[in-house]
């Protein structure tokens, strides 16, 4: 009987670093994720890729967050906390950039005027 609980506290103390080591991993994925979003939504040069550009920015505001339960680390959690921020804060920077206008992380006056140039 013995036996069997130490095999049994093994194999889930396994299936829980396994679990946590896929989420990492998933993590990184979404780091590199938005560093490519980063590079693609920034290059601004038309109305339709500012489009573009503000429809990815409000998706990503509704993808995926660390949160409770869906948690890897305090470190990982920052580093994609930044990543999105850095992310966002190139969107903007660029949309200024192309359009003249300072309406800064205010998304719905960014939609508003994406609707009035298309």
């Amino acid at each position: 009987m013995a036996i069997a609980l130490i095999a049994l506290a093994l194999s889930y103390a396994t299936f829980l670093l396994g679990a946590k080591f896929l989420l990492c991993q998933h993590q990184r994925g979404i780091i590199i994720e938005l560093k490519e979003w980063q590079d693609k939504y920034t290059n601004i040069n038309s109305a339709e890729t500012a489009s573009d550009a503000i429809e990815m920015w409000e998706y990503m505001n509704r993808y995926y967050w660390p949160g409770e339960g869906y948690y890897c680390s305090k470190k990982m959690t920052e580093k994609v906390e930044n990543q999105y921020g850095e992310t966002i804060g190139a969107i903007i920077t660029a949309l200024e950039k192309y359009s003249g206008l300072k309406y800064d992380d205010d998304l719905q006056k960014w939609k508003e005027w994406s609707k009035s140039n298309n």
